[in-house]
Order: C-alpha cells, then structure tokens, then sequence
C-alpha cells in the first residue's frame, strides 16, 4: 500500500491555492466609447486609493470600503470584495475568469494589488488577501481508502483475466470414463409385480 501511495501521492495533494478579492465595473457592449472611459476613469481611481499607504490599515479606507464604494459586484461588494481560493491551474467561473486567476498569481507579498484588467464583462481590480501551500494527506490517514481500492483493483484485474481466458476458447477435457461411471440407468419395470386394482367407479 505503501508504494502505491507514493506513486499515487500527487492525487492526495491538495494544491497550492491563493485567496482574492476584487473590485468590477461592468462594461455594457452597447457602452459608448464616452461611458466607458468613465468607468476607467472610476476604476483607476479606486486602484489608486487602494495603493495608498492608509489603504493596508483597512476600516475606512481600507480594500472593504473601496468595494462597497466602487465594486458592481453584488455576490462580494459586502464582504469585501473577497471571492474566496483559487489554485493557478483553476478553470475559472462566472465571478474570477481564469485569465484574471493568472492575474492573481502574478501578484506577490509586495505587489498585492493587481493593474486594472479589462474583459469583455467589465474592468476588474485583484487584490492578492493570501496564500497557502500545496498540502499532502498523510499516509495513516489514507490507509484504509487506498486498502479498499486495491481490493477492488485485484478483482476487476482477476474478473479481466477470467474474462480474457474465455475468449481465448481454452481446450476442455472430458473424462469419458468417470462420465460413464457417473450416468446410473434408468431402471427396468418389473413384469411380475402385478398392478393395484382399479378403483370402483
């Protein structure tokens, strides 16, 4: 079981993930060029207030405060504009596209604020809240799962081989002579036992 674990370990790792909050301004399609300036224009303003020194001490300020003021996003505005974790190979969803999750992980302790990032949707601002590493699950813990699933894997592997020998054709042998032996023939009725009288009708 050992080695399996450790052939298999990465599938028991939980990977490395970062935590993130953003600010969004929704970009219409139909906006004019004079509207979407504007909103560029209310974006930088609030990356700007971000990177200010008072920004980092939070309350009023603080990245919260800017999401209540700035951010459209109703799911997050609230809470800070915090969007929870993410791993860098993450697909992405409706509230973090996965370009702006590569947007994440390229923020660092002392760049914790991201560009403005424009999409199709809108513009964004990334804040990078923090990090954590990648996490492998112990083997004790484990012992019984991967037990279960070995057993499992040995009896599909012995149903395959089973399997495979059927269609192989193998050759059968009979034993004629234990058949023969085995066969007791029917017996013969005795003629000189006369039969019970008939029942009166």
């Amino acid at each position: 079981m050992l080695t399996y674990y450790s052939n298999s370990v990465a599938s028991y790792t939980e990977p490395a993930a970062r935590r993130a909050a953003m600010l969004f301004v929704s970009i219409s399609p139909k906006a004019t060029e004079q509207a979407k300036e504007n909103a560029r224009q209310r974006m930088a303003e609030a990356r700007t207030k971000a990177l200010a020194p008072e920004a980092s001490a939070g309350g009023d300020v603080g990245f919260g405060a800017l999401a209540i003021r700035y951010s459209e996003d109703q799911s997050t505005r609230y809470r800070g504009g915090d969007i929870g974790w993410f791993t860098e190979q993450a697909v992405g969803d409706r509230v973090l596209e996965q370009p702006l999750i590569q947007v994440l992980y390229q923020l660092s302790e002392s760049n914790r604020i991201s560009s403005v990032v424009e999409t199709a949707r809108g513009l964004y601002l990334i804040k990078f809240i923090e990090g954590r590493p990648a996490i492998v699950k112990p083997f004790e813990s484990l012992r019984p799962e991967i037990h279960h699933k070995l057993l499992i894997d040995d009896r599909k592997r012995i149903e395959a081989e089973w399997r495979a020998e059927l269609r192989t054709g193998r050759q059968i042998q009979v034993f004629t002579q234990a058949l023969e032996q085995a066969i007791t023939p029917s017996p013969t009725p005795d003629k000189s036992v006369s039969p019970p009288p008939m029942l009166p009708r």
